[in-house]
């Protein structure tokens, strides 16, 4: 045999073998399983309503993000800030609320530039951080609203009588103040 012969002898056992392999795994018996629905569609950012709470170590306040579906505005997010915390949040990240009011005790009068929030009787005198946070929530959740206008200030009553905060004016609320978390557990190690 000549040496270009058996040059093309070898050539042929490669490419055979490797068609063999192609071959192979084409047919390794996995069906094809066409569309598979798992979960909801894609839908992009969901709008977050920002939540001011108080941190139970320094009385300063600190934001908490909630995605929705859509933006809820003000009388929305004043509905979940009464609510307070979540039980983790208040536990992993120190938060708690100077808010609490009976259900139904809020409500809103609108202006073209300002947003009153009144609060019943019951309410009382509040703590200014508190106020505070009434301000802050309310403040952000409009001004998610109107993205092309500036958002109504924002006042508090308590039974008629106006509320005061540490706040000079709504901009000073913290824009991005996120809770941090204050408990920390220790990893197990695999020995």
């Amino acid at each position: 045999m000549s040496r270009a012969f058996r040059r093309r002898g070898r050539l042929l056992a490669v490419l055979a073998g490797a068609l063999a392999g192609v071959t192979g795994l084409a047919g390794c018996g996995i069906p094809s399983t066409g569309v598979v629905e798992a979960g909801e569609p894609g839908s992009g950012i969901r709008p977050a309503t920002t939540l001011y709470f108080v941190r139970t170590d320094d009385g300063t306040l600190a934001t908490v993000q909630r995605q929705g579906n859509v933006p809820v505005g003000a009388e929305g997010a004043l509905s979940l800030l009464f609510k307070g915390p979540a039980p983790m949040e208040g536990k992993l990240l120190g938060l708690t609320t100077l808010l609490v009011l009976p259900p139904g005790s809020v409500g809103l009068d609108r202006t073209e530039d300002t947003l009153t929030v009144e609060l019943g009787p019951d309410a009382g005198r509040l703590p200014p951080a508190a106020v505070d946070q009434i301000v802050c929530t309310a403040t952000t959740a409009e001004a998610l609203l109107s993205a092309t206008s500036t958002p109504p200030a924002v006042k508090v009553t308590a039974a008629g009588r106006p509320q005061h905060g540490t706040l000079p004016d709504p901009a000073a609320c913290p824009a991005v103040a996120p809770a941090k978390p204050v408990a920390t557990f220790p990893v197990e190690q695999n020995p």
